[in-house]
């Protein structure tokens, strides 16, 4: 494995800034490939179509918490971020309300319309989540605060819901999602090779695998502290590792390709580069 200084001009500044870093190497996704292969192996041990019972007044609380979250970033001027998680919300949504609704992978038991539980579970968190990931791979200073919040603001609402007794009517949703393991991370083994092949170095590919950790851990822990998916911690640990692993390289190509702006902080050591190998 080769070790190189790659250098890019500051256009702030005006600066040349070099780093070392370890080039693109097989190693990487291969080591990827063989966890996400035991990942499949232990999915047929588990119980992975867990449903999700919460109380009603849960949709209020995440409206507000969605409300708050939106209003920081616009106030930190955050605005990008802001704009890409309100399209993949969208995209979630037209995705698990609508498609997967029809062709019956989604059930759910509301007292009322389903497309509030839906503009909850799939467009609420499609903003926050990926508003939060995308200043998570611009590499902004403040990702870590942007994580806690997101991760402190959904612990916060499932314990309204629970501690505050406003509505506690049960509403049950669930998807059948056990015969779509093996797709997902079959989808998750060619993206990290695709990022292998277009030439993405070891650190790049093992931080947008990370970050795509923290979020699907970050979703699924209070769902476990609260029993609103009545899981083990074998549920939480898979979908930490698969839930957003299985789209994630496509998403970071997406933002590459189509709004290089997204991922500026991590494109600049590629796209305005020289190379001094070792």
């Amino acid at each position: 494995m080769k070790i190189k200084d790659r250098c890019h001009i500051d256009h702030d500044t005006g600066k040349i800034e070099c780093k070392s870093e370890t080039q693109s190497s097989w190693h990487i996704p291969a080591m990827l490939t063989a966890f996400f292969v035991i990942l499949l192996i232990w999915s047929y041990f588990i119980d992975t179509n867990i449903q999700r019972e919460f109380d009603a007044d849960y949709l209020l609380f995440d409206l507000i918490f969605l409300l708050a979250f939106s209003l920081a970033l616009v106030l930190k001027k955050k605005f990008l971020p802001l704009c890409i998680g309100i399209l993949f919300g969208a995209a979630i949504f037209v995705i698990d309300g609508v498609i997967w609704w029809y062709t019956g992978v989604r059930q759910i038991d509301a007292p009322f319309s389903k497309w509030y539980v839906d503009f909850m579970m799939d467009f609420s968190y499609g903003v926050a989540a990926f508003s939060c990931m995308i200043i998570a791979l611009r590499k902004d200073k403040d990702a870590i605060w942007w994580t806690l919040a997101l991760f402190g603001g959904w612990l916060m609402v499932a314990g309204l819901s629970e501690w505050i007794p406003l509505d506690d009517t049960t509403i049950t949703t669930a998807r059948e999602m056990e015969s779509l393991h093996l797709y997902g991370i079959l989808a998750a083994i060619a993206g990290y090779w695709i990022l292998y092949f277009m030439k993405y170095d070891n650190e790049t590919i093992l931080y947008i695998f990370g970050i795509a950790c923290v979020q699907g851990f970050v979703m699924e822990f209070y769902l476990w502290v609260f029993q609103i998916r009545p899981s083990g911690l074998d549920v939480v640990a898979f979908d930490t590792f698969v839930l957003i692993n299985q789209g994630m390289p496509y998403i970071f190509i997406i933002l590459y390709k189509i709004i290089p702006t997204a991922t500026k902080k991590m494109n600049d050591y590629r796209l305005s580069s020289f190379s001094i190998i070792d």
